[in-house]
């Protein structure tokens, strides 16, 4: 199915990370079309501010947008390589537009990865509630690294 529906891509495994400009990715570009899959007009809304910039809120809130960017990107896979390395550098970066510290993403390592990847395959149907429980689990552990270290 995915080749079906890709354009044709970079094609140098060199160019890791250069943009594969598929049709889901250029509708999402544009205003939502009625009748849209759920998934490709809820990035629309993601790239018309709704949940970005991240503004300054409670550290559930923050981490309901984080999940929800986070899964959209994924979900969408723009890149032939480092679709999550890319997520969580936007997650990074939407978390300092909320004013919290560099996030610490080690709750998404060893047996948190299995949770995450659970976490994605839900956000498949827009349920972002475990993204959202990881999420806080990362702003959580950031805080505490920042009380230990004495920031």
């Amino acid at each position: 199915m995915h080749r079906s529906a890709l354009l044709p891509a970079p094609a140098a495994p060199a160019e890791s990370g250069a943009l594969i400009f598929d049709y889901f990715l250029l509708a999402a570009l544009a205003q939502p079309a009625p009748g849209l899959p759920p998934g490709i007009a809820l990035a629309t809304r993601i790239s018309h501010g709704r949940f970005t910039p991240c503004v300054p809120a409670s550290d559930g809130e923050v981490a309901n947008s984080l999940a929800i960017v986070h899964a959209e990107l994924v979900l969408l896979h723009p890149f032939r390589d480092g679709n999550g390395r890319m997520a969580r550098l936007l997650a990074l970066l939407m978390a300092l537009q909320a004013g919290l510290p560099p996030l610490d993403f080690s709750p998404l390592d060893g047996r948190g990865k299995r949770r995450y990847i659970a976490g994605i395959q839900a956000a498949v149907g827009g349920d972002y509630r475990l993204l959202t429980e990881m999420f806080k689990k990362v702003i959580d552990r950031t805080w505490k690294s920042v009380s230990s270290s004495g920031r």
